[in-house]
């Protein structure tokens, strides 16, 4: 079976950070450091997807019988969590596009891209042909 990357359910994860941020900030102030600024959680965005299920991810991921393929790649993270809108935060005509925060879309992979017996990328469409996917890269 396929490694996946692991993560906490958003809020849960949040509550996590924000509790040891709190704690960190607080041995700061109590140990009196000189010129301290309290640290604080800063939302930032990275990219816009579509993201997968872990579940989806292990079963794409083990449909593409990867560990036969990365038989001595011991250092590489297999990640297949999400389908890539834009590799940036999204202008607001680009999230009307894609439909909401929450949308979901069932994808079904068509293809996959390979370069010395790696998996690169997989090609995916929506199962529901009518509905309409957008991605920010032009050259799709």
């Amino acid at each position: 079976m396929a490694e996946t990357a692991r993560s906490l359910d958003p809020t849960t994860e949040l509550k996590h950070i924000q509790t040891m941020v709190d704690e960190h900030n607080e041995v700061q102030r109590s140990c009196g450091v000189h010129g301290f600024k309290p640290l604080r959680i800063k939302k930032t965005v990275f990219y816009t997807g579509y993201l997968l299920s872990t579940a989806t991810s292990i079963a794409l991921l083990n449909s593409l019988d990867i560990p036969a393929m990365l038989a001595k790649e011991n250092d590489i993270k297999l990640m297949a969590n999400n389908v890539l809108i834009t590799p940036r935060p999204a202008s607001r005509s680009v999230l009307a596009r894609a439909g909401d925060f929450g949308t979901k879309v069932e994808f079904e992979v068509v293809g996959v891209a390979h370069w010395e017996h790696k998996v690169w990328a997989a090609l995916v469409k929506p199962v529901d042909d009518s509905i309409r996917i957008y991605t920010g890269n032009k050259k799709l």
